[in-house]
């Protein structure tokens, strides 16, 4: 008590006070049984008592308010108290922990609480304490428009011109009362920190915020900051913490530091006028110091430089700032902050000028700054008449390129040429297509009326022998029809007018028929026919007649090309998943790599393995080109048009399949068919929905493809037993590997001869050997051994050179008449 000079002691009895405060001129005494007091002209009034509130807490205590003193607890709730009525009213369902209390002259209440959330409340004339409701709601909350910046409000501000400020933990925010709206400022706008501890206004509206990195001048009408730390004389550390600061009555400021305070009056806080100079201190080419002057000449090689500079003003040096530029180089000013050096590595030859500028501890430029002129020389191969030596080399390869462009005109108009005359050889192979197609048809007509009598007589007549002969008629005819239409098939491969005609079907006993229709024929070549799958059904939508055209066809081939006591294998697997990455056979006789087409849809497998003889590598991809023979020998050994596996690779595309090969020469060949699942792959039109699906016990009413294709008589492999009767009659050597030709000559002599059959040339040779026949019939083109071999060799052995010989042949050109 200055009055009477002497300290006033007051008594609580037993409590004791936990702290005491300054809350708008009264002193508020809060003690350790949670009694709160109020000292009112020195009279200590006891305003509520623990029973009232449970805990307070002393870091929300507003000021003293228009009406009374405002009251936050650290378990959440916010009370008034009236001290007129010295009554107590609480905010009710306000159960959130209170940061801070903010009350403003127009009776406009702000309550910062945990989480970043603030809440405004109205406070009418006549306010009893009673309302809930809130003008507006800030959160922290990245999806709310009015969010705050931070998750703690350290402190809350109106300025004089009503403008609300928020100090968090994450920046400074200003709430604008007529748009409802949050500005935020962080250091990206200037602030030295984002952690934003208090905010005081001075006699000119510029607020002074302290933050944990130093004190910031703002002005709200430009948003600019100034930005005060130790290098200005504050009391401030590495570990510095600013707390709240506050403003006395003639204007003064202290802020709180790390170990101690700082006390300053706004007004004499100025800024530095100086203009500082700008020198170059220092020039270095390759890290290593180099005398230097206004104009530097280097040569190419030596073209890493760096610049040392500063800004001679000695007000806190450590806070100029500086900027540079090389002009033909840069396009903008470079500014380094504090940095005081630059560098610039491998430059090229050429006019150079360095500029720096530079500025105070305050931000004052000189923006004329100073100045250094760089030349670098050019290498010898970037000189004037190494250009014109250049030029020189150029117009060479100028007039070099020009001729080799009319030498690339002249290849391309023969090339054009060459191409006129393909397309002119297409035309012609069209035309050819065209001829058999029309041909094929013109044969159609008289094999019809060939074979529907023949098979009339066969049923009719009763000698064995004419029947015999009519069979051999009725086969080749067949024969002759199925070429016939083959190329009729391809021709409407051709001209697109073959149709899918699909219906749902099980694919398995249709295979099994195809196969099992081979049987006898593979029997009599002593060939293993086998057929193998694990499922009883697999529906695909197909073309029934296509199929068996596909299948016959392959096996027809793999017969043809399979020796006794070979083994063909047909297996059929379903592909239920889809095939992902990329999978490849290997063709064992190349080791060359052939990519098989990756599925996206499921599909069935069908596999047709011989161990044949197999195709030369160099081969397989042509054996589906139309017209090609892998046999073109004169032999003629495996015999062929051509055009089966072309038109059974165009009948497999046809149902968005794919057909591949994998063969070994001298082992085996494997045909693999692929033919999608389901009908998506396919068009509307190529469905035919009106064809039930029923089940046909093919192999019932499957014609015996054999009996039709491939019958033959059983070739004698020992000289067949002369009967006594002919003795007498002369040794007659038929060498023929047609068995129907065969056949068709021995049923005609053998009431004149004693018959001898021979398969092919080598098996006649021997025969001759062996029997020395009194005449010998053969064929020219056989495997093995061709005619003209077999005569030449009977010819030349003393054994066989008195059998006359008679060579039968189909080429009826004079030359082959001749030889």
């Amino acid at each position: 008590d200055t009055r009477k000079e002497k300290f006033v002691p007051y008594s609580f009895g037993k409590d004791s006070v936990l702290f005491v405060f300054n809350s708008g001129g009264d002193i508020l005494i809060y003690s350790k049984k949670g009694i709160l007091y109020i000292l009112d002209s020195l009279n200590i009034k006891h305003i509520l008592g623990p029973q009232t509130i449970e805990q307070i807490s002393a870091g929300v205590f507003c000021w003293k308010g228009s009406k009374g003193y405002w009251i936050g607890t650290d378990i959440g709730g916010l009370f008034f108290f009236d001290p007129k009525t010295e009554s107590f009213r609480e905010i009710k369902n306000f159960k959130l922990y209170i940061d801070f209390i903010y009350e403003n002259n127009s009776g406009r209440l702000w309550v910062a609480t945990e989480m970043g959330k603030v809440y405004c409340y109205d406070l009418p004339a006549g306010w009893a304490g009673k309302t809930n409701d809130t003008l507006v709601e800030l959160i922290s909350d990245t999806k709310n428009p009015l969010r705050l910046s931070g998750t703690k409000t350290n402190e809350i501000y109106e300025d004089k011109k009503g403008k609300v400020w928020f100090a968090t933990n994450d920046g400074l925010d200003r709430y604008e009362l007529a748009t409802k709206s949050l500005v935020y400022f962080t250091e990206k706008d200037g602030l030295p920190g984002n952690n934003v501890r208090g905010i005081l206004e001075d006699d000119h509206g510029y607020l002074w915020i302290t933050t944990t990195k130093g004190i910031s001048k703002f002005n709200p009408e430009t948003n600019q900051f100034k930005n005060y730390d130790a290098s200005y004389g504050l009391e401030l550390t590495a570990d510095a913490f600013f707390g709240k600061g506050c403003k006395t009555s003639n204007g003064e400021m202290y802020f709180g530091g790390a170990k101690g305070f700082t006390r300053f009056h706004p007004d004499s806080v100025k800024d530095n006028p100086f203009i500082p100079p700008i020198v170059i201190t220092s020039f270095k080419k390759f890290d290593k110091p180099y005398p230097f002057s206004k104009e530097i000449d280097l040569p190419y090689d030596e073209n890493f430089i760096s610049f040392e500079f500063a800004a001679l003003s000695y007000i806190s040096p450590e806070r100029n700032q500086y900027a540079y530029k090389m002009e033909g180089l840069d396009k903008d000013w470079v500014y380094s902050g504090t940095r005081r050096y630059a560098s610039y590595p491998n430059l090229d030859p050429g006019e150079y000028v360095f500029r720096v500028k530079g500025s105070n501890n305050d931000g004052v430029w000189n923006e004329a700054g100073t100045s250094i002129l760089i030349i670098i020389s050019p290498p010898w191969w970037k000189t004037t008449w190494a250009y014109f030596l250049y030029s020189i080399v150029i117009l060479s390869i100028i007039y070099f390129t020009w001729k080799m462009q009319v030498k690339r005109i002249r290849m391309s108009h023969e090339y054009e040429m060459s191409k006129f005359e393909a397309e002119k050889l297409h035309e012609v192979d069209e035309i050819k297509s065209r001829f058999f197609t029309n041909i094929s048809h013109e044969f159609r007509t008289p094999l019809t009326l060939i074979l529907g009598p023949v098979k009339q007589i066969i049923e009719k007549t009763k000698e064995e022998k004419t029947r015999d002969d009519l069979k051999i008629v009725h086969r080749n005819a067949n024969r002759l029809l199925g070429l016939v239409n083959q190329l009729l098939d391809i021709s409407k491969l051709e001209s697109g007018k073959m149709k899918l005609q699909t219906i749902p079907q099980n694919i398995i006993p249709l295979l099994k028929a195809l196969v099992l229709s081979f049987t006898s024929y593979a029997e009599r070549k002593r060939i293993t026919l086998k057929f193998k799958s694990a499922e009883e059904e697999i529906i695909a939508y197909i073309d029934k007649d296509k199929i068996e055209k596909i299948i016959i066809n392959i096996l027809s081939n793999a017969f043809k090309f399979t020796p006794e006591g070979g083994r063909i294998e047909v297996s059929v697997i379903r592909h239920p998943e889809i095939v992902s990455g990329s999978q490849s056979y290997i063709d064992s006789s190349s080791q060359n790599k052939i990519p098989k087409q990756v599925r996206d849809v499921d599909f069935v497998e069908i596999s047709i393995h011989d161990t044949g003889v197999g195709i030369p590598a160099d081969r397989i991809d042509k054996i589906f080109d139309r017209f090609y023979q892998v046999d073109g020998s004169h032999t003629r050994e495996h015999q062929g048009t051509g055009i089966g596996l072309s038109l059974t690779k165009e009948l497999v595309e046809l149902h968005k399949g794919k057909i591949e090969v994998e063969s070994k020469e001298g082992e085996g060949t494997t045909i693999t068919i692929s033919i999608p699942l389901g009908k998506e792959h396919l068009k509307s039109e190529e469905i035919c929905e009106a064809v039930k699906l029923e089940e046909r016990k093919y192999e019932q009413d499957m014609i015996d493809i054999s009996s039709e294709e491939f019958i033959v008589e059983k070739e004698n492999e020992i000289i067949k037993d002369i009967q006594l009767e002919k003795l007498e009659l002369p040794i007659l050597l038929i060498v023929e590997d047609n068995s129907d030709v065969r056949n068709y000559v021995k049923n005609n002599l053998e009431k004149d001869y004693q018959i001898l059959e021979a398969v092919d040339g080598e098996d006649g040779w021997n025969k001759s050997v062996d029997t020395l026949p009194d005449l010998i019939v053969s064929d020219v083109m056989m495997p093995k051994m061709d005619g003209f071999r077999l005569c030449d060799k009977l010819k030349t052995d003393e054994r066989t050179s008195h059998i006359p010989i008679i060579l039968l042949t189909a080429k009826a050109a004079l030359q082959d008449k001749i030889e």
